[in-house]
């Protein structure tokens, strides 16, 4: 979608190859230092 590619283009990962492009592979959820709670994470196809 078009709209996401600029919003990637104006964004730190613009520098990132394939970003946001990649159909199949992991994930990774993030805490950056602070406190969080994952609960019912549903990844469907």
């Amino acid at each position: 979608d078009e709209n996401f590619k600029k919003l990637i283009e104006g964004s730190k990962f613009a520098a990132w190859p394939g970003f946001g492009t990649f159909k199949k592979g992991k994930i990774a959820l993030q805490d950056h230092g602070n406190n969080v709670w994952y609960r019912n994470i549903m990844i469907k196809e």
